[in-house]
């Protein structure tokens, strides 16, 4: 499988997310849980990403991962928009 500059830089960041993620869960263990709508709206986008742009198929707890990585990048109140939307 070949791949282009663009897919390997993409697949960088992918993994960039990952370690931040990763070591975001390790430090502080008090997350805010993902909004369920939130999830329901983006898994669709991220397995896209992932099977168009990435060329590979991900797996569900990749998706998840990338799902809680948007999440916490999310800014309080634009989580608590989520929260009232879905109420």
């Amino acid at each position: 499988m070949t791949h282009t500059i663009d897919s390997l830089c993409a697949r960088i960041i992918v993994l960039e997310n990952r370690i931040l993620s990763l070591h975001k869960y390790t430090s502080s263990p008090k997350e805010t849980p993902v909004n369920k709508d939130f999830t329901n709206a983006f898994k669709h986008h991220i397995a896209s990403h992932f099977i168009y742009k990435m060329k590979c198929k991900p797996t569900p707890q990749l998706i998840h991962s990338e799902i809680k990585t948007l999440w916490n990048q999310l800014s309080k109140e634009e989580q608590s928009h989520w929260k009232t939307y879905t109420s």
